[in-house]
């Protein structure tokens, strides 16, 4: 089975799987964070109309095994999070498309892998408002960097499920050199990501 034999983890291995992130702090929809919400403010005579937030995220990713147990390859990181006003429909919409190395280290037990993961990333936001008179949009480099302690749990000969808790971090710059305001954004996020592996060994 593929919990005894451990040979998944072997050197040449190939392994390919899609993760997506729970956030476990922060505030209202912030990247790499996956989740729904509806939000109101109150005074003592005001109630305001609700804000609807959504946020989501997908990360595929391939590689293979450089040794045994010792997994590297390349990620691909996609979110995106929105909050609309229901009073007046008013919305903005945050993106983000990256590209990144990954490495991951698997310490086999019996009937369960934990592993420690690292990730880095480069890419692009875009930060989109849409209004009742018209949009903006403005487009920033992004900077991606992450990882965490986890196990892949084994249901099948070639699939696991893997859990993993860590720390990511985007961070946002302005790609108009010309612009006379250097903005910076750094969204940190803590998490539990899960997802599935499949792993393909020589015949």
């Amino acid at each position: 089975s593929f919990g005894a034999a451990q040979a998944q983890l072997d050197q040449g291995n190939i392994m390919v799987g899609v993760a997506s992130t729970l956030n476990l702090g922060g505030y209202g929809s912030d990247l790499m964070s996956l989740g729904f919400s509806s939000s109101k403010y109150k005074t003592d005579n005001y109630t305001s109309d609700p804000y609807k937030s959504v946020c989501f995220n997908l990360m595929p990713k391939g590689g293979f095994f450089i040794m045994d147990n010792l997994a590297a390859g390349l990620n691909i990181f996609m979110s995106i999070s929105s909050e609309k006003d229901t009073g007046d429909d008013d919305k903005d919409t945050e993106s983000l498309l990256g590209l990144g190395p990954w490495a991951r280290y698997y310490y086999p037990l019996e009937k369960i892998y934990p592993f420690v993961e690292v990730n880095v990333g480069i890419g692009s936001t875009k930060f989109t408002w849409d209004y009742g008179s018209g949009s903006e949009v403005e487009k920033y480099s992004a900077f991606i960097f992450g990882g965490g302690i986890g196990a892949a749990i084994p249901v099948g000969d070639m699939v696991s499920f893997d859990v993993m808790a860590g720390y990511s971090s985007v961070t946002s710059k302005e790609k108009d050199s010309e612009s006379e305001v250097n903005y910076k954004e750094v969204v940190g996020t803590v998490g539990i990501t899960m997802g599935f592996t499949v792993y393909f060994g020589p015949k």
